[in-house]
């Protein structure tokens, strides 16, 4: 596996993703690229943060129908929580709101 961030990277990456193999392989982490693909495209996500938004979610929901034909459940939480297994991700949570002040 290329070791350095290049597109090689990526795509053996990608290539590779850890999922459940229920129904032929679950499709939710191949969707939810997608969906940030598309929102790159189109300008709304412009550097390496992803953020949980609305158009995010709606990308997601489009490519899930236009691409899934399994009995899978369409979930967005799940990807975006469990691609923390891929080396490329890494998921840092929001911090709580504690008392009217973010902490």
């Amino acid at each position: 596996m290329p070791t350095d961030k290049t597109l090689a990277y990526y795509i053996h990456c990608f290539k590779n993703l850890h999922r459940a193999s229920n129904f032929g392989g679950a499709p939710h982490k191949p969707i939810l690229l997608l969906a940030i693909i598309d929102n790159v495209e189109q300008g709304l996500i412009s550097n390496e943060r992803i953020y949980i938004t609305p158009d995010l979610v709606g990308a997601f929901k489009s490519q899930w129908r236009a691409f899934v034909v399994t009995p899978h459940t369409m979930k967005f939480s799940l990807p975006f929580y469990y691609m923390k297994s891929e080396p490329f991700w890494q998921l840092i949570p929001k911090t709580h709101v504690i008392h009217g002040h973010q902490g």
